[in-house]
């Protein structure tokens, strides 16, 4: 800290003199300032010391400013300096850029900066790209390239994704090889997939590493994530919005329409009254509404399934469809491009006809 300040002290001296690149040199040190002023938590100084790097024409400058502002909810803001910091040459502002426009509702300028920046090889924006493939334009070969790509980029939440995918079409090798790349990455959720892949092949002792591996990095197994705690179909109460837009729905009680996106660090949430349909909003500015507490999913540790897919699709179809059931509902994550599910719709006309 003392030779930052020292070192900031003689570029102040150089740039007086005109001294070539001191102005630069002395903003990046603001910028160095800045991001140790954030990590401590203190956002006003941040702010201060990045507006100065900014205005010594370091690009990321603006970047880490739009992400200040972006979590003080003044997203037109946020938009507009992830727009300077991404025109600027910096590749991280691509996907906050892409994400922004989404929650603004400009979405085809949400695809075409994703688009870019997976072609400039931003791995989030691969990965982005891929959900939105997957999701609106139903180009599966297109969303595995950029999951590929995304996974390439060192991202495990695609190499855990298509250990998935693997794992779901019977391909255990290429499910173990992308499950070991999440792992490097620190993803917990690959190793206990990876466990249970083992448990499943009779390598009980390697199955029992693993899972003790994910004990160990995930201790507290009762605390709720997002995901599970905000579930789809809670009710929430959304409050300490500060954007001008945020601040007419504060107070307002909504129902959950997504899961959390780790990606984006946001949940989709169908506000009472509010325009424009469903709303991306951060977990910290949700509380669960108290007629939802009951009913909120209990955490446990991702169960293992050893039932055959046949079994599964039987049983699955059986409670879907019978009378008896009609007051209950069952909510389903699967990947319609599964060759299991497709061999599920198949054989049940009645279940394919609700798809």
């Amino acid at each position: 800290q003392d030779d930052v300040v020292r070192a900031i002290e003689a570029y102040k001296i150089a740039a007086d003199r005109s001294v070539k690149g001191a102005g630069h040199r002395l903003g990046r040190l603001k910028e160095i300032q800045g991001h140790r002023a954030e990590m401590a938590g203190d956002a006003q100084a941040a702010e201060a010391l990045y507006e100065e790097a900014r205005a010594a024409g370091v690009p990321y400058a603006a970047f880490r400013l739009g992400v200040i502002a972006d979590n003080q909810g003044k997203a037109r803001r946020a938009l507009d300096l992830y727009k300077e910091a991404y025109s600027k040459g910096v590749l991280a502002a691509a996907n906050h850029l892409g994400v922004t426009y989404e929650e603004q509702g400009m979405f085809d300028e949400a695809v075409q900066i994703y688009k870019e920046g997976h072609q400039k090889g931003d791995a989030r924006s691969s990965y982005n790209l891929a959900t939105w493939y997957l999701d609106k334009s139903r180009c599966w070969d297109e969303a595995e390239k950029c999951l590929r790509a995304a996974s390439l980029g060192g991202y495990a939440k695609a190499s855990l994704k298509l250990g998935e995918m693997a794992d779901l079409c019977g391909d255990a090798c290429e499910a173990k090889m992308f499950y070991e790349k999440a792992r490097s990455h620190g993803c917990y959720q690959a190793t206990h997939a990876l466990g249970c892949l083992r448990q499943k092949e009779g390598d009980i002792k390697e199955a029992q590493v693993l899972f003790e591996e994910v004990r160990q990095a995930e201790p507290d197994l009762k605390t709720l994530s997002f995901k599970d705690y905000y579930f789809v179909g809670a009710t929430v109460i959304v409050h300490s919005l500060t954007s001008a837009l945020g601040q007419q729905l504060n107070h307002r009680t909504g129902t959950v329409a997504g899961a959390f996106d780790a990606s984006t660090g946001r949940i989709a949430v169908a506000v009472d009254g509010a325009d424009a349909g469903i709303k991306a909003i951060k977990p910290k500015n949700l509380e669960l509404h108290n007629s939802s507490i009951p009913t909120r999913p209990v955490a446990q540790p991702p169960a293992d399934c050893t039932l055959e897919p046949s079994s599964v699709n039987e049983q699955v179809s059986s409670a879907l469809l019978s009378k008896q059931n009609n007051e209950r509902i069952f909510l389903l994550e699967y990947n319609r491009h599964d060759r299991r599910f497709q061999t599920a719709l198949a054989e049940n006309v009645e279940l394919a006809a609700c798809s």
